[in-house]
C-alpha cells in the first residue's frame, strides 16, 4: 500500500527488438509518477548468435526526471556473461548565492567495472534529457525542427539530438531524430508513447503485447555476418596484404595509411619511423589518459605491462611484445560487452574489442600513446566490422592484437577512433558503405 502511494504506475509498454528482420530481444519501458516528476525505467534483454554461440545482454536503466522530463538522477546496470557495469549519478546545479557565479552545472556519476569505481564529471548547460525519453517529448514540440541535449549512459556522453516532425495524424506522430549523425524514424502516439522506431544498421523496435515481446525463437541469425560487405573480387591473402585499392561509396576518414581520391580508397601497410613525419598529427594527450574502460594506471595493468616488456626500452619492441602477449593469452571468444581492460584481464577472453582495449591499456601503461580504432577488415569472403588499435612510433602505426599483427595489414579500413562516443558514430556510416576490390598486393 505504501509503495502504491509513493509510486503510481502511469504506463508499462513492451517492445520487440529486431535486427534485419530477426527478433533478438525485448524492451520494457515503465513510466511512474513520483513526487517531483517521473521515474522512467528501461529494461532490455538481448540474445545474439555470435560465432556459433548464443550470447546475452541485460540492461536496466532508471531515470528520475522533472515534470518537463529534465534529467535529475540516473542508475544504469549492464550485465553479460563476463561483465557487470554499474553507473550512478545525477545533475549538480550550484545554488544561487555569493561565490556561485563561477560554478558550472555538472553531470557527475560513478562507473563501476573491473572491480574499480571511477567518477566522471561532464560540464553541462541545462536542461539535458535522458535519450530514452525523446519519444515522450515529440508531441510537445511546436517547431518543425528542435534541438535538445541528451545523455546516453551506454557511451557516457551528452550529445545533441535534432528532432524533426515529419507527419501528424489523429492517432500518431511521425518524427525523425538525428544523434551523432545517425538518423532514426519514430512513430509515437499523441500523448508520447513510442509505437515503433527504425534505426540505422537494420535495427527496429516496435510495440507488442507482453506475450509477443517475451517470445524469442531459439535460432537467431549469426549477427557478425549480417553486416558483412562481400566484394565481387576476393582477397586471397588478406593478412599478408600490403597495398589495397578499392572503389568505395560512403564516408571514410583519411590518414597516412588511408587516402581517398574521389571514389577510390588507397590503403597501405605502414610501420614506425624514427624521423619527422609530415601529414600525421602528433599524439593527443588523451591517448595516454586513464579512463573508466582503459584503466592504464591501475596497478594490475602496470604490473602485467612490466612483466611482458621486461627490460625493453624501445617503444617499437615494447609494442611487438604487447601485441604478441595479448594475441596469445586472450582467448578469442565472441562477446557482447562494453570492453573494459580490467574485465578482460580478469577473464582473458573476448573478441576484437576486448583484445584491443587491453592492448591499448598496456601500451599507455608503458608510456606509449595508443587509441582504439573501429572499422572493417577482410576475413574469409568479405569485409566485416572489427576493432584494433593504433600507437605512436614516430607516426601513427595501426596494430591488430587480435591477429597478432604489430603492423596491421592493408585490408584494415578505419571508420572511427577514440572513446565510446566516437566509436558510436560508425552507426551513421554502416548503411551507406559500398566496397569493391580493384587491386591488392
Amino acid at each position: 500500500m505504501i509503495y502504491a502511494l509513493l509510486f503510481l504506475i502511469s504506463s508499462v509498454n513492451w517492445y520487440g527488438m529486431y535486427v534485419k528482420g530477426a527478433k533478438v530481444g525485448r524492451v520494457q519501458i515503465i513510466k511512474e509518477e513520483i513526487s517531483n516528476g517521473y521515474k522512467i525505467s528501461e529494461l532490455t534483454d538481448i540474445e545474439l548468435q555470435m560465432m556459433g554461440t548464443k550470447r546475452w545482454l541485460k540492461s536496466n536503466a532508471q531515470y528520475e526526471v522533472t515534470q518537463e522530463f529534465e534529467l535529475q538522477k540516473f542508475k544504469f546496470e549492464l550485465k553479460t556473461e563476463s561483465q557487470i557495469i554499474i553507473m550512478e549519478g545525477g545533475v549538480d546545479i550550484p545554488k544561487k548565492g555569493f561565490g556561485c557565479a563561477r560554478k558550472v552545472p555538472k553531470l557527475k556519476f560513478s562507473i563501476k567495472t573491473g572491480g574499480t569505481t571511477q567518477t566522471k564529471v561532464i560540464e553541462i548547460n541545462p536542461p539535458i534529457y535522458p535519450a530514452i525519453i525523446l519519444p515522450m517529448l515529440i508531441h510537445k514540440f511546436t517547431d518543425s525542427v528542435k534541438e535538445i541535449k541528451v545523455f546516453d549512459p551506454s557511451i557516457q556522453a551528452i550529445s545533441t539530438a535534432s528532432c524533426k516532425l515529419l507527419e501528424t495524424q489523429d492517432d500518431s506522430i511521425k518524427a525523425e531524430i538525428q544523434v551523432l549523425g545517425a538518423i532514426s524514424t519514430l512513430w509515437v502516439t499523441p500523448d508520447g508513447v513510442l509505437l515503433s522506431q527504425r534505426q540505422p544498421m537494420g535495427i527496429f523496435m516496435c510495440r507488442e503485447s507482453k506475450e509477443q515481446a517475451l517470445e524469442i525463437k531459439d535460432v537467431n541469425p549469426e549477427v557478425l555476418t549480417l553486416y558483412g560487405i562481400k566484394p565481387k573480387k576476393k582477397i586471397s591473402n588478406p593478412r599478408d596484404t600490403k597495398f589495397l585499392k578499392l572503389l568505395v561509396k560512403g564516408e571514410f576518414p583519411e590518414s597516412m595509411r588511408q587516402r581517398r581520391f574521389g571514389d577510390t580508397l588507397l590503403l597501405q601497410k605502414i610501420g614506425p619511423t624514427t624521423g619527422a613525419c609530415v601529414g600525421d598529427s602528433l599524439p593527443d594527450p588523451a591517448t595516454l589518459e586513464h579512463t573508466p574502460f582503459i584503466q592504464c594506471r591501475d596497478k594490475r595493468i602496470i604490473k602485467l605491462a612490466k612483466e611482458i616488456i621486461g627490460n625493453s626500452k624501445d617503444s617499437w619492441k615494447i609494442t611487438r611484445k604487447l601485441a604478441k602477449w595479448v594475441a596469445l593469452n586472450v582467448k578469442d571468444v565472441a562477446a557482447v560487452t562494453i570492453p573494459s581492460a580490467l574485465d578482460v584481464l580478469e577473464s582473458l577472453e573476448g573478441d576484437c574489442g576486448e583484445h584491443s582495449v587491453l592492448f591499448v591499456a598496456l601500451a599507455r601503461a608503458c608510456g606509449i600513446p595508443a587509441q582504439i580504432v573501429v572499422g572493417l577488415t577482410y576475413v574469409g569472403d568479405g569485409f566485416y566490422y572489427h576493432a584494433w588499435a593504433k600507437i605512436w612510433a614516430g607516426r601513427w602505426v595501426e596494430v591488430d592484437p587480435t591477429f597478432n599483427q604489430p603492423i596491421a595489414d592493408a585490408t584494415h579500413i578505419s571508420l572511427a577512433e577514440g572513446e565510446l562516443e566516437e566509436q558510436a558514430k560508425i552507426m551513421k556510416l554502416v548503411d551507406e558503405i559500398k566496397i569493391e576490390v580493384i587491386e591488392f598486393k
